[in-house]
């Protein structure tokens, strides 16, 4: 399960790779403050095709902020 302190490390992470195309966190107990900071840091990624967070626990939120980034990486 991903909590608030994995979330945040996982945050930076997405935030400043470059290669990482795919990222699968499905069934994973992404919560919603999570959700929110891994959603920020899809802003600052533009390699991430895929994203897969299936069966987590995202409210509305912390899903308008994951799609907000993930519509800049398809921008960019």
């Amino acid at each position: 399960m991903i909590r608030l302190k994995s979330a945040q490390a996982l945050a930076v992470c997405i935030a400043s790779n470059c290669t990482l195309t795919h990222l699968d966190l499905g069934y994973n107990g992404v919560g919603s403050e999570a959700g929110i900071m891994l959603g920020s840091a899809l802003l600052d990624n533009r390699c991430l095709e895929t994203l897969d967070l299936t069966n987590n626990e995202l409210d509305a939120p912390a899903i308008i902020t994951i799609c907000q980034g993930k519509c800049c990486i398809f921008t960019a």
